[in-house]
């Protein structure tokens, strides 16, 4: 717990319109269903591989929907007088049709 209260205190935007959990305790906790694919590509062979099937079904016609879910996480570097740098990006989640893509575009530290 202590990391999320320096994380509130570093980046107050973190708490803006946060709805506390307790506030709907009734609600099931979601779980992806299980014809859903997850898979983590860390390799660039293996990130193009899979960047290029999602693009190879990508609908060409402008009339049909496309839906994509995209969501990138990078690490943060806390320095010791409370300053902070993010840095480059390491991780990209793309969800698209029945399967999530988790691209290690970078190592984590």
């Amino acid at each position: 717990m202590a990391d999320k209260s320096f994380l509130e205190a570093s980046f107050p935007s973190l708490r803006a319109n946060v709805v506390p959990v307790e506030k709907y305790g009734e609600l099931e906790p979601f779980v992806l269903p299980s014809d859903v694919e997850v898979q983590v590509r860390r390799g660039e062979n293996e990130i193009d591989t899979a960047l290029a099937t999602i693009i190879d079904c990508v609908p060409v016609e402008a009339d049909e929907n496309l839906v994509i879910g995209f969501d990138a996480e990078w690490n943060v570097r806390l320095e010791d007088n409370g300053r902070f740098e993010r840095g480059m990006i390491a991780i990209v989640q793309i969800a698209f049709e029945k399967r999530v893509e988790i691209l290690q575009v970078r190592i984590c530290a």
